[in-house]
């Protein structure tokens, strides 16, 4: 059977490559319900005239939070080939943004149908449960990420213990 491991000291770039694939699909799971709670966000302030209320928040927090997710999701592919980055520090607290928003946005939405108290027909409550649908699924599109930056603390520590050269 012959080696599996790639010539010269290669493998540092091909596990690089396949976190960087990793993290993008677990980026691309992430986006859709923060790209669809901004719109929630833009559409509820221009109804109501972009006073300041949650709905503001709702945009802005979901802007700042795709932004963090990508950014995180980038350093598991900088963590693999050992490039050290002076933002790595705040680019690793940035991402608890997504978590927080989203903990934001179903503390909100519980709190607000809790205030309904079933008097409200079905179409707010059905918007809201919605809304903490897309909050669910931003925190496990989140969860999967942070596997992602495990796996890659993990694969960065091979090239340190040898077994890339083949050592037993």
């Amino acid at each position: 059977m012959a080696n599996q491991l790639p010539e010269g000291g290669q493998a540092g770039p091909l596990v690089a490559q396949a976190v960087e694939r990793m993290a993008a699909a677990k980026i691309a799971m992430g986006l859709p319900p923060l790209a669809v709670l901004a719109l929630y966000g833009l559409v509820q302030s221009f109804r109501h005239g972009f006073q300041p209320s949650e709905h503001v928040a709702f945009l802005i927090g979901a802007l700042i939070s795709m932004v963090a997710m990508v950014a995180y999701g980038l350093q598991a592919v900088s963590r693999v080939l050992e490039k050290p980055s002076r933002w790595g520090g705040l680019v690793f607290a940035g991402g608890f943004v997504p978590l927080l928003f989203a903990g934001y946005v179903i503390v909100t939405r519980i709190l607000y149908l809790v205030q309904l108290g079933g008097t409200a027909g079905l179409g707010p409550v059905a918007g809201n449960l919605g809304l903490l649908a897309l909050a669910a699924w931003c925190i496990s599109a989140q969860r999967k990420l942070n596997g992602v930056h495990l796996l890659a603390r993990e694969m960065a520590g091979v090239g340190r213990t040898g077994l890339e050269r083949g050592a037993p």
